[in-house]
């Protein structure tokens, strides 16, 4: 089941909800998913925060309270919990039943699903501890007439900095301090005079009350040897994709950007994760002590401002569905070709207005019930059923949880169009024209498992949760087992309706009718999805595969169909822009953090469309065996560019910044207009700086985790209009999977 999650005004909070259900139900359960983040919560080079066990306490709607305690582990579930708003304390406690380190947070239970939070505890601790500094620079291969060693330091829940004095010896300094408990950045640089000559990445340490903490650094031997230049143009932008060559760190010197601003993306080319301190380090000579990250120093003007942008979300049980054991097991249409309803074809024995059906549906508590449903529309591709209760002919409200027939026609129309085949305005041609037909939908096509080529659309209220002012919830969903037996889907705890079909909310038709129609392209490819990769080759996408390509279904039709750009797939870019770092484009992340893996997977597939064959391309993804990363080297080579995955993720990286024409090795999101099969498809042109918030960024020197094929990009209110020989000292990523592309955009 493929459910898409609608969630209105959530751009700005770092938790965010899945649906709207606020009224107060003690019979409604959820599950609490707790997982801790051992790379944040480790020491680094301080003492060990050593937890045991934890203790978890709270409250929730209607003065529930809850307290529970277990060892110490990755993750733990508190199951059962009654959906609304909880607020929690969560403890750390040691060996010695002392308790050292506490978190505090809200969330929100959603009815039978599963909400995870991510944990990090801050040490329980009060007092000081001594910091001992310890650095050898006898590897430094330069000349030093009067070396120095600046040290500076931000404390992490305070944002408070400071700086502690060194001593020389020769080729070795030390430094000592005493410092409050918690956490802290190190920022230290070895210069000569006024002028920086190496730049270690910055040290994460803990303070313990009464404790030491030791760091050492060294130089490595070979860091400064060779250096190079950057010679930009100053009259057009730029990207330079750097090579280490066997060093450990390069002098860049760079001229002639006066007149624009320094840009460098960190691109992790691998599908795993790096850690913050493997990813290497930047220093600007010229650079404040102190950047302040996410400070956009260049001017933009965020002229779409979606503050109440759509963010979709599917059903992880959906996703993970389509047993490997029953794939050959799927039973087809046991009518012969001449007993099959073709596309175009009436079936005598469906009136609308009077035929009715039951439909297999969930409730709010998951279990199976029957919803009996009137066909009120019906034309050569689709039928429409709804059951009577959704419906009134009279009625006017958007928010009556009712609909009427004229916006039940409208989803017909724009789902049929004028020719089921060849039309150029209807979703069912133009989403198979690019992406294949559904099983037995092609023209001498059984029918799928009901011998009948029709689409069957079912509206209804899903998951039961209509208010009158909701704006949050699911839009609509398609599951696979209705491509299967009822008998079959029995033994996996499912029930089928054994027909071609999927579903969509009667509120949000209600409400927002024209994401609704942008919805059912979504739907329509992961149906032909399904098809085209599990049932006719064995295959089965990875999920950000297969969403990419169902949001970028959404933006090919856009523009025949009439879709705002507020009903868009583009309304996940401010979404991207914000979380892009934390969600690389093969992620695929749970609980409330999905929306992040929507936003970076429609970002990618938005430029991949745009830059490498557009319809065509995507044809050619989805009618092959490869999927994933392979079917897009695949697809872009037989379309005749020899870029890997790996080349056109680096290009993708110089989209962060630039805008729509630019010369080569420069890339962005430009308008495409794509001739395939005799339909022309449009891809507007946009930009990430046209949107609010605009992409975060970081400061040269701050080091962040990378996500699988993910990104970071820095930058400065000091690297615009640089006075030409300005120089920058880039350390080389201990992970070779770390990329640097440095980029000037001209002002």
């Amino acid at each position: 089941m493929k459910k898409l999650i609608l969630i209105l005004n959530a751009l700005f909070i770092s938790l965010i909800i899945f649906s709207c259900d606020f009224s107060f139900n003690s019979t409604k359960k959820g599950t609490l998913s707790l997982k801790f983040d051992s790379d944040a919560q480790k020491s680094f080079l301080g003492p060990v925060l050593d937890i045991a066990s934890y203790k978890l306490e709270g409250t929730g709607p209607g003065g529930e309270n809850i307290s529970e305690s277990w060892e110490e582990s990755s993750s733990h579930d508190i199951p059962n919990l009654i959906v609304g708003i909880w607020n929690f304390s969560l403890y750390g406690i040691d060996s010695g039943n002392n308790t050292i380190a506490k978190t505090d947070f809200e969330i929100e239970i959603r009815p039978n699903a599963v909400v995870e939070k991510y944990i990090t505890l801050t040490p329980f601790d009060t007092g000081q501890g001594s910091l001992l500094i310890s650095i050898d620079f006898s590897g430094f291969n330069g000349s030093l007439t009067a070396p120095n060693i600046l040290i500076q330091y931000e404390k992490s829940d305070t944002g408070d900095t400071g700086s502690i004095e060194s001593s020389i010896s020769e080729k070795t300094a030390s430094a000592s301090a005493s410092m409050n408990v918690g956490y802290y950045l190190l920022y230290i640089k070895l210069a000569d005079g006024g002028s920086v000559k190496y730049v270690w990445n910055p040290q994460a340490i803990r303070i313990a009350a009464n404790k030491e903490t030791e760091v050492f650094l060294e130089c490595e031997s070979n860091s400064t040897g060779g250096g190079a230049e950057i010679v930009f143009d100053g009259n057009i932008n730029q990207a330079k994709y750097l090579d280490f060559e066997g060093k450990q760190s390069i002098r860049l010197s760079v001229k002639n950007v006066s007149s624009g601003q320094l840009f460098i993306n960190k691109a992790n080319v691998s599908s795993n994760a790096i850690t913050a301190s493997d990813t290497g380090g930047v220093l600007l000579s010229t650079e404040s002590e102190k950047s302040m990250q996410n400070k956009n120093g260049f001017s933009s003007t965020a002229d779409k401002a979606i503050s109440s942008a759509i963010l979709l979300s599917d059903n992880p049980r959906a996703q993970a569905f389509v047993p490997p054991s029953i794939r050959e097991e799927k039973k087809k249409a046991t009518l012969g070709p001449e007993e099959v309803i073709k596309i175009g074809e009436d079936d005598p024995t469906l009136i609308v207005g009077t035929s009715t059906a039951k439909f297999w549906v969930e409730d709010q508590y998951g279990a199976w019930i029957q919803e009996e449903s009137r066909l009120l529309a019906k034309a050569d591709t689709v039928y429409l059923w709804i059951p009577d209760k959704y419906f009134s002919s009279s009625s006017t409200a958007n928010n009556d949880n009712k609909v009427n027939q004229s916006q039940i026609d409208l989803l017909k129309e724009k789902f049929n169009g004028a020719s089921p085949y060849t039309g150029t305005e209807g979703i069912r041609a133009l989403v198979s024209n690019i992406f294949g037909m559904e099983d037995g939908g092609e023209l001498d096509g059984n029918g799928g498992i009901d011998a009948d080529q029709h689409i069957s659309i079912l509206l209804y209220d899903i998951d039961y949760d209509y208010e009158s002012s909701q704006t949050g919830g699911v839009l609509g969903y398609f599951w696979a087992k209705d491509e299967y037996s009822d008998e079959q889907m029995q033994a996996y705890g499912l029930r089928s309706n054994e027909r071609e079909m999927f579903y969509l909310d009667v509120h949000f038709l209600d409400l927002f009718p024209m994401i609704m129609v942008s919805c059912l392209s979504h739907e329509y490819q992961h149906m032909i999805h399904f098809n085209q990769k599990w049932l006719i080759r064995g295959v089965d996408s990875p999920v950000w595969f297969n969403e990419m390509c169902s949001m970028v279904a959404e933006d090919f039709i856009g523009n025949s169909v009439g879709i705002p750009e507020d009903g868009s797939p583009r309304t996940r870019i401010p979404m991207f822009n914000r979380f892009y770092h934390q969600s690389g484009v093969v992620d695929w992340l749970s609980g409330s953090d999905v929306l992040k893996s929507y936003a970076s997977s429609y970002a990618f597939g938005a430029f991949l469309a745009r830059n490498f064959g557009g319809a065509e391309l995507f044809n050619d993804m989805l009618i092959r065996s490869e999927v994933g990363t392979d079917a897009v080297t695949s697809s872009v080579k037989k379309l005749g560019t020899a870029d890997s995955f790996d080349d056109i993720f680096k290009k993708y990286a110089t989209a962060f910044v630039f805008d729509h024409s630019n010369p080569p090795d420069v890339f962005s999101f430009p308008e495409l207009s794509s001739m395939y099969n005799g339909i022309e498809y449009f891809l507007p042109a946009f930009s990430l700086w046209n949107y609010s918030p605009t992409p975060t960024l970081f400061s040269p020197s701050t080091q962040s985790a990378l996500r699988p094929y993910g990104n970071t990009l820095h930058t400065s209110s000091d690297w615009i209009d640089l006075p030409d020989d300005s120089v920058l000292t880039i350390q080389k990523p201990k992970n070779d999977n770390v990329n640097f592309i440095v980029m000037y955009k001209k002002r």
